[in-house]
């Protein structure tokens, strides 16, 4: 057989599967020919251990997906079934891998790429989507729900000077001990009030680059610039008299917009940032304590329900710097600090 893959693929062809899923098998099959190729291997040589090595580089290394692993698994497996079948190798090697888990998320939930998309959405340009971009920013910084940013006032906003401890230069942990907390840097923080339901309000440091964008909104804006009201209703920007706070419906009806603009399918709404925020956190190792006061929830086991089903929460527990999803997406902000 000359050329396996073609052979493969012209079988599939024949067994009446979608050009989409034959095109989608040929890309894995093709994949795993280039990382065997890079270490002097064959198609037709590897063998289970081989194989298993395989999956785990796609794991630690490349960072896929429990989807997309079980996708790989899929191809291959009935890509070596067949080289069985026609005699070209003894056994398949896949069938020592272990199955990938495969990932269901939340109906509604986002990904880092979603959320990268969507805050290069809204044209900032104009005090809409410089405004739309703030409440994006808010939502991916803080994780709180809507009503919050209805309630949010110029009075809620305040910067404060805090010391960060050091980080140990071994393993990149917050180093509390001793004196070395006492030698950690002055920073400059913006907290904002948070109100929400119950009367319940609490105070909580917002990410740089959502304080950029709020600034940012908050200094150049026309529409409710004589008013504490942080996010109008553009809905009476004709009369300056009346300007009313943005709606929980309105909030919602901008987020979907936005999705829909940079192609995000699904349920999307703002619990899906909160739901974001919250998985992210959990899998960095924040403390489920310190992540129940941060979001605002009222029983540690609504916090533990949303641990996260990704490979994230093993390989970096403890260990990541990203600790907000706005230092693990690039944003707008990004490119005008380059600049």
């Amino acid at each position: 057989m000359n050329d396996p893959i073609n052979s493969f693929c012209r079988q599939l062809e024949w067994e009446d599967l979608s050009p989409r899923t034959v095109k989608s098998y040929r890309d894995k099959v093709e994949q795993f020919a280039r990382y065997l190729k890079e270490r002097g291997k064959g198609l037709l040589s590897v063998d289970g251990e081989g194989a298993n090595v395989y999956f785990h580089f796609l794991l630690i290394k490349k960072l896929h997906t429990a989807n997309t692993r079980y996708l790989s698994y899929c191809a291959l497996k009935r890509f070596y079934d067949f080289l069985v079948s026609k005699g070209e190798v003894k056994s398949n090697p896949i069938d020592g891998v272990p199955v990938p888990k495969r990932e269901r998320r939340p109906k509604g939930s986002l990904t880092l790429d979603d959320a990268q998309r969507m805050m290069y959405a809204p044209d900032r340009k104009t005090e809409k989507g410089k405004r739309d971009t703030a409440i994006l920013a808010i939502l991916m910084s803080a994780g709180n729900r809507t009503s919050a940013l209805v309630n949010l006032r110029v009075g809620d906003i305040r910067g404060e000077k805090v010391k960060i401890p050091p980080r140990c230069h071994h393993c990149g942990q917050t180093d509390y001990s001793g004196k070395s907390r006492l030698r950690g840097r002055e920073e400059e923080m913006v907290l904002i009030t948070l109100k929400e339901k119950g009367g319940k309000s609490w105070s909580v440091p917002i990410h740089k680059k959502a304080a950029f964008y709020l600034n940012q909104y908050l200094v150049q804006r026309e529409h409710g610039k004589n008013s504490d009201i942080v996010f109008p209703s553009l809905r009476g920007k004709k009369d300056p008299d009346k300007v009313k706070p943005i709606t929980r419906h309105g909030i919602y009806g901008l987020i979907k917009k936005y999705a829909l603009e940079v192609g995000i399918k699904g349920n999307v709404s703002p619990h899906s940032f909160r739901h974001l925020v919250v998985t992210w956190l959990l899998d960095c190792g924040v403390d489920e304590m310190l992540t129940k006061n941060f979001v605002g929830h009222a029983n540690l086991k609504t916090t533990d329900g949303y641990r996260g089903v990704s490979h994230r929460a093993f390989m970096y527990s403890g260990m990541a710097h990203e600790k907000s999803i706005l230092d693990a997406i690039e944003t707008p902000m990004d490119s005008i600090l380059n600049r």
